[in-house]
């Protein structure tokens, strides 16, 4: 009976954490008819560090704040453009993307590969889950493993050779140097 006073107690400490771990940050979104709205946005914090936001709150919706006070949701099929300022991660800017209307991307690269990331929550608490994507080709992907990502770059066989000898060259965490690579290598 003690131990399950005691569990009740930290859950309500933990929960009341979370629900007054919030801040707002400035930004805008883009609608589909090319209307920019400025507004701030209200994130979830992380309870260990209020300087970082949970990425996963901007997901499936963007919930934002008017200029003139009125709240706001809005769906991935509604708007082109999330763009938030201020979090000490830096500047974010998510997109909606035609091949999947489900869910804000976070836009890491843009080039002939583009390289984007889904955040979900994480049960487990801690940081949110990341999804790596990759858009070529008009080809949306959601990739995991070395050879689903190899077969976007193996009309680059140099770099798809670099990427599939993971002894010596690339980890698989480094897409963001690959991908640079590789736009790099076709940008002529």
């Amino acid at each position: 009976m003690y131990m399950k006073k005691k569990l009740i107690v930290f859950t309500i400490i933990i929960f009341g954490l979370n629900v007054q771990a919030q801040q707002r940050f400035n930004g805008y979104v883009v609608t589909n008819a090319n209307d920019t709205i400025k507004c701030r946005f209200s994130l979830e914090m992380n309870i260990f560090n209020d300087s970082l936001f949970y990425d996963s709150g901007i997901s499936k919706r963007a919930k934002i704040f008017k200029q003139n006070g009125e709240k706001v949701k809005y769906m991935p099929t509604e708007l082109k453009t999330v763009f938030i300022t201020g979090p000490k991660q830096g500047d974010y800017k998510f997109v909606s993307l035609e091949q999947d209307k489900e869910h804000f991307f976070h836009e890491k690269i843009v080039g002939k590969l583009s390289y984007y990331v889904v955040y979900r929550g994480n049960l487990q608490g801690g940081f949110p889950l990341q999804t790596p994507y990759f858009l070529k080709d008009g080809k949306l992907a959601e990739v995991a493993g070395r050879k689903k990502f190899g077969e976007l770059i193996i009309d680059y066989p140099e770099l798809y050779n670099k990427w599939m000898d993971s002894n010596k060259f690339y980890k698989l965490g480094e897409f963001p140097e690959v991908v640079n690579l590789y736009n790099e290598h076709f940008k002529n």
